[in-house]
């Protein structure tokens, strides 16, 4: 059925994540599924929902619910048809594409540029329409003005701010010039210096809302060059434009940034775009340009993330270095928090706008990260982020130990197994049978000490009393050894030497755990990934992805043994004289599971067996489809032994 219904499978696993479905036979949900379901997916499983049952239903009441369905599905941005539930424009997405909170934010931007690059600043906002034509649908006339969205809003509020109006921004679109009447006058003194007749012909209209506009009898195909002219010289620093105009066949090489406030997402129009500041310069060997992109989210609205959408189509397929100077696919470039299949938590917007302008201060930096001239193999790596829990950041826990200590910023795992002999994978032991006699032969010792008396019992005696100290101590030590091994969880990098070692041994990869690359980047995340060929490294994250995720329906289990929680004072004496000291709990092993790819089968199955005996300990591994394994899945299911969440990305090498 994923194969067939792909986006309706996508949809249940994401009902499941949110505790309204149970977990369906086989499945295995991904980074994708692990959010609650949005309004695509609720369209998605009503629309089968009204196709397969109500619509084809005899009773009433079933006929009246759909009804009422179909009736209340264009305020969300829906509509039945005769081949089901279509998707089209909610009112909701109308308001959040235009609002007037993206013109703010350009401002902002457009300040925090020109405190940055000066006179050097040019700056290009590039809009979908110059004003609106049509009038507005009734269902947004009063919270949308006829100017939401329109080129000649962000020009107005740009005039209108004391810390923008100095950069003398203009607007050009196919049918206008417009901008202060300074500026405006200022453009037509420049015109003259190379064209007078048309210059002399050019009047200015009255201002309104302190925007003129330079009428007379020329086109667009004749005010273009002059107002990029004026533009690339530097006398206006902020250009507007609107994207059918300034798009294929426009040229400034001077523009230093972009600022995208359109709605198109299709390949083509987004390669125009992102061109139209990515020009070399003669003129600025060392320039480098950026490309913003002004988003709105309403996490008040079933369809308030439609916007967050458009930001991920503009950048699907589209490489770029993050923070970290990792060439990544995607949004990730943008900000390692940012998802393809969620937008952030609102309460981070101020966080992220500020790490946004941070980055954009440096611009040799951002040169550094592409590492021009280096040699590269031109390939694309799947990569696997361990993201640390928000308490957790900065520090090591889960993550690393002191055996996987980060050496020139890269993190060596090893193997918790002490020299990969399996006889000393124990720790050390010692129970009632050894008890009893080692504290007979104390007593003894004791004992005939103080009869014998003299020199000899007094040499007896001491030595019967420093035993008597000193064999719990090592005993303690011995055990505390051990006890390091077992006290917390296995790191990150045993758990991914693991699936190396395993893959390798089965044949599904190349190369191995030396191949490993692991670090933590500035965040406190965890960036893994396997340095050998696209196949090897395909299959090694997605085997780690699914290993440090929530226990699914794996065909088979390998328990973790782990240290019982020892107790206080002289019952916590007793209890290890009595177990001993750092007995590991076999009989109620932690459980995790093995990777898709290699619990196909028994003997790779087997092969983890061995890998995670090594790397980490347990036992054998235990296959679900029998009643004893179906068991253990049933009590484990949905569990996270690991306490951790990760995402797939694409890094360019």
């Amino acid at each position: 059925m994923s194969r067939s219904h792909p986006d309706l499978c996508s949809a249940a696993l994401r009902l499941h994540h949110a505790d309204l479905l149970r977990l369906p036979p086989g499945a295995g949900p991904a980074e994708q599924h692990r959010r609650d379901p949005d309004a695509d997916d609720w369209a998605l499983l009503i629309d089968d929902w009204m196709r397969h049952h109500l619509m084809a239903s005899e009773n009433t009441e079933d006929r009246e619910l759909a009804e009422a369905i179909r009736r209340a599905l264009p305020a969300i941005g829906y509509r039945w048809t005769r081949t089901g539930i279509r998707a089209g424009r909610s009112p909701v997405d109308r308001v959040i594409a235009y609002s007037a909170a993206k013109p703010q934010a350009t401002t902002e931007i457009v300040c925090a540029e020109a405190a940055n690059l000066g006179e050097r600043l040019r700056m290009l906002v590039l809009c979908d329409f110059e004003s609106l034509t049509a009038t507005l649908p009734t269902d947004v006339r009063e919270v949308l003005s006829e100017r939401s969205g329109s080129a000649m809003l962000v020009l107005e509020t740009l005039v209108a701010d004391a810390r923008t109006t100095g950069l003398r921004p203009l607007l050009v679109s196919g049918k206008t010039v417009a901008g202060a009447p300074d500026v405006l006058s200022d453009l037509r003194t420049a015109i003259a210096e190379s064209d007078e007749p048309l210059a002399s012909r050019l009047q200015i209209s009255e201002p309104e809302s302190g925007i003129s506009r330079l009428e007379g009898p020329w086109s667009s195909r004749t005010w273009v060059p002059h107002v990029t002219e004026y533009f690339s010289t530097g006398r206006s620093q902020v250009l507007i434009g609107t994207r059918a105009l300034l798009g294929e066949g426009w040229d400034a090489p001077a523009i230093t940034g972009l600022i995208d406030l359109s709605t198109a997402t299709t390949p083509t129009a987004v390669t125009q775009t992102r061109g139209r500041a990515l020009r070399r310069d003669p003129k600025q060997a060392q320039k480098v340009a950026l490309n913003w992109t002004v988003v709105c989210v309403s996490p008040d609205h079933p369809r308030g993330d439609q916007d967050w959408g458009r930001l991920v189509r503009k950048h699907d397929g589209f490489f770029g270095t993050d923070s970290d100077g990792e060439i990544v696919d995607g949004v990730a470039h943008i900000d390692s928090v940012f998802s393809p299949y969620e937008p952030p938590e609102t309460e981070l917007a101020d966080e992220i706008n500020a790490r946004m302008i941070a980055r954009s201060q440096d611009r040799s930096e951002i040169a550094q990260r592409w590492q021009v001239g280096r040699d590269y193999r031109d390939e694309e790596v799947r990569s696997v982020r361990i993201l640390q829990p928000s308490d957790h950041r900065g520090s090591e826990q889960s993550a690393l130990t002191e055996a996987d200590a980060a050496r020139n910023g890269e993190i060596r795992p090893t193997p918790r197994h002490l020299g990969g002999d399996p006889g000393r994978i124990l720790p050390f032991r010692i129970n009632t049978a050894t008890v009893v006699p080692w504290v007979g032969l104390r007593l003894i010792l004791l004992v005939s000490g103080v009869a014998l008396g003299g020199a000899g019992g007094t040499t007896l005696t001491i030595l019967g009393l420093a035993l008597w100290v000193s064999l719990p101590v090592l005993l303690s030590a011995a055990g505390a050894r051990r006890a390091r091994l077992y006290a917390r969880p296995p790191t990150v990098g045993q758990l991914a030497g693991t699936i190396a070692e395993a893959l390798r041994e089965t044949g599904k990869s190349g190369a191995g755990p030396e191949a490993m690359r692991l670090r933590v980047d500035a965040r406190g995340d965890l960036r893994c990934h396997l340095d050998a060929d696209a196949q090897s490294a395909e299959a090694f994250a997605l085997a780690l992805d699914e290993a440090v995720s929530p226990i699914a329906d794996p065909r088979y289990l390998v328990p973790r043994w782990s240290l019982p929680q020892p107790q206080t004072g002289l019952r916590g004496q007793w209890e290890r004289l009595k177990f001993g000291w750092s007995t590991p709990q076999r009989n109620d092993p932690i459980w995790h599971a093995v990777p898709t790819t290699l619990g196909a089968n028994r003997e790779s199955a087997q092969a983890h067996a061995r890998a995670w005996n090594r790397w980490i300990g347990g036992a054998e591994a235990i296959y679900t489809r029998n009643p004893d394994g179906a068991g253990i899945l049933t009590a484990c299911r949905g569990t996270n032994p690991m306490q951790m969440s990760s995402v797939l990305r694409t890094s360019w090498h």
